[in-house]
């Protein structure tokens, strides 16, 4: 299955990213390929929330491995993006900036059942990050 993303951003109406991964990708996957399009750093900090439909924080998915103890805790680099999102509406917040609080809302708009997609495409990029 392909899971195709609706990224907007809660600072500037104009901005559309839209892009399509694996299932079997990773979180780590859908970082770099966000990065990459937008011309950022990939190197710096960054988390995925998985929100209610509200976009209140449930789960993160952290980029670094704090060693968190007694509790669910996801890396990007190893948490498949099927193990998370399990509806066809599924919300994330994708915290890129931490320390000027910079984040873009995810939504999954869409699954296609073909089979092959071999590394992440981005569909639509419309505006300025």
């Amino acid at each position: 299955m392909i899971y195709h993303f609706k990224i907007t951003s809660q600072e500037l109406s104009n901005f559309r990213l839209e892009v399509e991964l694996q299932e079997k990708q990773t979180f780590y996957d859908l970082h770099a390929i966000i990065q990459k399009s937008l011309g950022f750093e990939s190197h710096q900090l960054a988390s995925f929330f998985i929100s209610d439909n509200n976009w209140r924080k449930i789960t993160e998915i952290s980029m670094l491995d704090l060693g968190v103890d007694g509790s669910a805790f996801h890396i990007m680099q190893k948490t498949k993006l099927s193990e998370l999102i399990h509806s066809g509406n599924q919300k994330l917040i994708y915290t890129f900036d931490f320390f000027n609080d910079r984040s873009f809302y995810i939504e999954l708009t869409g699954i296609i059942m073909k089979k092959n997609l071999n590394e992440p495409l981005v569909t639509l990029k419309q505006g300025d990050a």
